[in-house]
């Protein structure tokens, strides 16, 4: 009995592989989930804009096109997660906005660990400016 390849997904399709570039976190999960149909994956803006890119045009082989992409969203290397402004944005504008549920609680503090541990492990911050912006 013959081997048959798998066929990748449609577009559309639930299980098709995803890149959001308002996540580039997601990015090298992305990467991880296909290698040569990067194209057919993405908005046709983001293909687009990935087709122009000068290392895409020149890359010869699969690492060469993933380093092109990533230059182009530097925040999906894990060094660049989080900044501090990027928690700053995130206390001022939950207070601007108030906390009216317990779930808006939960929303909140579980966005602000995840952020305040990423900058306390690597001396972005100190425990008790994390207290201080937590009150």
């Amino acid at each position: 009995m013959p081997l048959t390849t798998p066929q990748m997904p449609f577009h559309q399709e639930l299980s098709a592989p995803s890149f959001d570039p308002a996540q580039p976190r997601s990015l090298l999960r992305y990467f991880g989930d296909l290698e040569r149909w990067t194209l057919r994956y993405v908005p046709i803006e983001v293909a687009d804009l990935w087709e122009c890119l000068p290392g895409w045009i020149s890359a010869t082989d699969w690492p060469a096109l993933k380093s092109s992409v990533a230059a182009r969203h530097p925040a999906c290397h894990d060094e660049h997660r989080y900044s501090f402004a990027d928690f700053v944005t995130l206390v001022d504008g939950q207070a601007s906005q108030g906390i009216h549920s317990i779930n808006q609680w939960s929303k909140f503090l579980n966005q602000f660990l995840i952020v305040s541990q990423y900058l306390l492990a690597r001396h972005h911050l100190d425990p008790l400016e994390q207290q201080c912006y937590l009150l």
